[in-house]
């Protein structure tokens, strides 16, 4: 009997926190035209030349410091959603993949198949969309099967904007604190100057947030976007 699938998507993490696995990481992740826009041959020989053999052993010491016992944080907790998606859907096929490394999104998209799903709903967990990150997942996923359905972004969904007001709202409720901080991850201006819609998305989920959790005067709140350096 054919079933429904959902492939929850996320950026990727590296096999171990080796340098040499952080390295084949950085190297697939930072080797994205979507990521780093610039031309292949003139990117290319900084990447392998300059950054990798720095990043590499750099990057691998901030992964030892947060690798778990069961492994990588961000794989750990991918499979904790993928478990509780599947207690709520229990007739469904549900299963995680990263965009870069392992598991691989054609690899498991044909998995899925195999398992006996038919109509498989790919969700990248970018509620913001962006060419850096939710584009790769949707380049990936049509090359594999042109059909397959994509949430492409949910920023302004209702239940995404509620929950993320009701925590605000309950951590609010047990201190008075001073500030309400909402930062996203950075995007280079220039991606945005050639509409990447990434701001705007982030700033309407801010609006749509701030609509919610209640009366907030503008010097108790502070939307931010940290910097993003990709190759420093």
């Amino acid at each position: 009997m054919n079933k429904k699938g959902l492939l929850l998507v996320n950026l990727g993490t590296p096999d171990s926190p080796h340098p040499d696995d952080v390295r084949a990481y950085l190297k697939e992740f930072l080797s994205d035209t979507n990521v780093i826009q610039m031309p292949r041959l003139l990117w290319q020989p900084i990447l392998r030349g300059k950054i990798l053999p720095k990043r590499s052993f750099k990057s691998a010491e901030l992964y030892q410091k947060i690798w778990r016992k069961d492994g990588s944080p961000l794989m750990v907790y991918a499979k904790k959603q993928v478990e509780q998606v599947q207690q709520l859907q229990p007739n469904w096929i549900v299963r995680c993949a990263m965009t870069f490394r392992k598991p691989n999104i054609a690899e498991t998209l044909k998995e899925m198949r195999l398992a006996g799903a038919d109509d498989i709903v790919v969700l990248p967990l970018f509620p913001q969309y962006s060419v850096t990150s939710t584009q790769s997942v949707i380049d990936q996923v049509h090359k594999a099967d042109k059909n397959i359905n994509i949430v492409k972004s949910f920023y302004n969904d209702e239940a995404y904007l509620d929950l993320l007001a009701r925590d605000i709202r309950e951590a609010w409720a047990k201190n008075d604190y001073d500030r309400l901080i909402i930062s996203y991850h950075g995007v280079p201006e220039s991606y945005v100057r050639r509409g990447d819609p990434y701001v705007d998305h982030c700033t309407a989920t801010t609006q749509g947030v701030l609509e919610r959790v209640g009366p907030l005067t503008p010097d108790k709140y502070s939307p931010g976007f940290p910097i993003t350096i990709w190759a420093n």
